[in-house]
């Protein structure tokens, strides 16, 4: 079937917003029988001697599995996203691993794999099939991200959809890149009308942390888990572009997003 997404790369034309293309790329998630995706930007990373903040990301992932992924700086060394780097076609976790332990593994990336693949298993992911993307934004400046969708189901049924939607998904998730780097420029060349939204359990986690409370404090307060209350805090910052918590709580100060 190689024109089953034609409609949903037509749908994105109406999306307006990066939050329109995260809610259609989870309905064809869903649709297709995997457990959410996440699009990752990969400029930079892993390589030697470029340390890069968190990069700009999109999720539907469990949000303890991103949590964890994100405070453990787990892709500096992902080889999901390393082989993303080197690769313009679609491929699965287990076709990334295969491929890398097929040549001469340095220690490094043996270690790299055990610990990546295994905090997915940890959270239910067995496998993921991964599209890279690799081109220019609006202003002609290289690009290149990935995107993946989680699988929680076996391996036979893992085989039998990858079969069935590799290519027409790859297609379509392709379109689902180029329209995030449009809409990426677009957000962030227009001037903010409205302070950004963080949602109630986000200003709880800044308001405490404004009050000098850790993360591990946060945590036991609200009844979470310390990794839940980092990833909270790193959203407030994405959200208000700043690279620091304390940059994060001065401008939601300034904003009026929480109070002391």
């Amino acid at each position: 079937m190689p024109n089953m997404f034609f409609d949903d790369i037509g749908r994105l034309n109406s999306c307006m917003t990066i939050g329109d293309v995260v809610r259609l790329m989870n309905e064809v998630a869903d649709r297709t029988g995997f457990s959410g995706f996440s699009h990752l930007d990969i400029r930079g990373i892993g390589e030697p001697g470029c340390e890069v903040a968190t990069p700009f990301y999109l999720t539907t992932a469990r949000e303890d599995f991103i949590a964890g992924y994100s405070d453990e700086r787990l892709y500096e060394i992902d080889p999901v996203a390393q082989t993303a780097k080197l690769s313009n076609v679609a491929f699965s976790w287990s076709e990334a691993v295969d491929g890398l332990r097929s040549g001469t593994l340095d220690p490094a990336m043996s270690d790299a794999i055990t610990r990546v693949m295994g905090f997915a298993a940890d959270h239910g992911y067995r496998d993921g099939l991964t599209i890279p993307f690799h081109g220019v934004s609006r202003t002609g400046s290289p690009v290149s991200a990935l995107t993946t969708l989680f699988w929680t189901g076996t391996a036979e049924e893992f085989a039998r959809t990858v079969e069935r939607v590799r290519f027409p998904l790859s297609m379509f998730m392709l379109y689902c890149n180029d329209r995030i780097v449009q809409l990426r420029g677009v957000e962030s060349s227009l001037p903010a009308a409205e302070p950004p939204r963080l949602t109630g359990r986000e200003r709880d986690c800044l308001s405490w942390s404004a009050r000098g409370k850790t993360a591990a404090e946060i945590g036991i307060i609200l009844g979470i888990s310390e990794n839940t209350a980092n990833f909270h805090v790193k959203n407030c910052m994405r959200k208000l572009s700043v690279h620091s918590r304390s940059h994060a709580v001065a401008q939601a100060l300034a904003l009026r997003l929480i109070a002391l």
